[in-house]
C-alpha cells in the first residue's frame, strides 16, 4: 500500500477508535431552553402532589477544569419548589451483578438562605415516577458555608463530606448507587466532589460512601432522576438559590465525567501527522 494513503485511513482508525470509547449516556440534559421556562416544558415531569413554587430555566452556564464545556442554560432549585423528574431506559440489575449506576451534575450555591446544620437532600436516582429515591445528594449549614453529603435511600439520613464550601463555588459532583452481591440492605451509595480523574475507565476512591442497615432494602432497577427541591422540610434544608447544570446519568464513571472532546481528537491528528511524516522521510532515503 502506498504511504500516502495511510493517512487518511489512520485518521478513520482513530476516529472509529474514539467514537467507540464514547458510550451512549442513559440521560444527558445541558438545559438548552429558553430562559423563564418550566421543567416541565422541557421533557421533565411534576412529582405528583409537589406543589410549591416553580423549578424554572435560568440564564447561567456552569463549568468545572477539565470538565467537558457546558451548553444551554442551568435550572434554579428554590425551597418549598416544585419536584421534577425525567425519565430514562429502565435499568435493571442482578443482586449479584455488583453494578453502579452512575450520575453527574454542577452545582452552585448563591444565597444560603434558612438552610440548616441538619439539611436534606434536593435530587438523586429514582423510580419511573420520581419517587423512591436512592444515592440521594444533600447540603447542611456548616460556619458560614455548607458541606455535601449522600444519603442511600431517601428514607435514611445523609452522611456528609468534611469540606466546607463557600457560597459562589461551581462544584463537581458525581453520585453513584452501588449494588452489592448478597443479602438486602448491603448495598452502598458513593459520591465524588470535584473529583480530579476524570474520563477514566474506572472510578476512583469516593469521597464518601452511605450505607445503611435494617431499614433500606436494596434497589435493583432505575428509570428517571429527580430534584426534590421540597426535601422533607421545607426550607431550613434547602438553600435559598441553588444552580444546577448538566445532569448526565450513565452505567460507568467515563461516561458521566467526560473531557473535552477537541484535546482527544487534536492528539489522535496529531500522532497522524507524525506518522505521515516518518512515512515520507522513508521514502525520501
Amino acid at each position: 500500500m502506498k504511504s500516502r494513503h495511510l493517512l487518511p485511513i489512520t485518521i478513520l482508525a482513530l476516529l472509529a477508535a474514539l467514537g467507540k470509547g464514547q458510550a451512549t449516556l442513559l440521560l444527558y440534559d445541558p438545559f438548552a431552553y429558553s430562559t423563564g421556562d418550566t421543567l416541565g416544558s422541557n421533557n421533565w415531569n411534576l412529582v405528583a402532589s409537589s406543589g410549591g413554587v416553580a423549578t424554572s430555566v435560568v440564564a447561567q452556564n456552569l463549568s468545572a477544569p477539565g470538565f467537558s464545556p457546558s451548553s444551554g442554560n442551568a435550572v434554579k432549585l428554590l425551597p418549598n419548589g416544585q419536584d421534577w423528574y425525567r425519565t430514562y431506559a429502565t435499568q435493571s440489575y442482578e443482586s449479584s451483578s455488583n453494578a453502579s449506576l452512575y450520575y453527574s451534575f454542577l452545582l452552585r450555591v448563591d444565597n444560603l438562605g434558612s438552610l440548616d446544620t441538619t439539611g436534606g437532600f434536593f435530587g438523586g436516582l429514582a423510580s419511573p415516577t420520581g419517587t423512591s429515591g436512592a444515592a440521594m445528594i444533600g447540603l447542611r449549614l456548616s460556619g458560614s458555608g455548607f458541606q455535601i453529603g449522600m444519603a442511600k435511600r431517601d428514607t435514611s439520613a445523609l452522611s456528609f463530606d468534611s469540606t466546607v464550601f463557600s457560597v459562589g463555588s461551581t462544584i463537581l459532583v458525581v453520585g453513584s448507587y452501588n449494588l452489592v452481591s448478597g443479602s438486602i440492605q448491603n448495598d452502598t451509595a458513593s459520591l465524588w466532589i470535584n473529583p480530579i480523574d476524570l474520563g477514566q475507565p474506572n472510578a476512583p476512591g469516593a469521597s464518601l460512601t452511605a450505607s445503611t442497615t435494617g431499614i433500606n432494602n436494596d434497589v435493583q432497577s432505575f428509570s428517571s432522576f429527580v430534584w426534590k427541591p421540597q426535601g422533607g422540610a421545607g426550607s431550613t434544608q434547602i438553600p435559598a438559590s441553588l444552580i444546577v447544570d448538566e445532569i448526565r446519568v450513565g452505567n460507568s464513571w467515563a461516561e458521566v465525567t467526560p473531557v473535552p472532546e477537541p484535546h482527544t481528537l487534536g492528539m489522535a491528528l496529531l500522532g497522524a501527522a507524525g506518522l505521515l511524516h516518518s512515512l515520507r522521510k522513508r521514502r525520501r532515503v
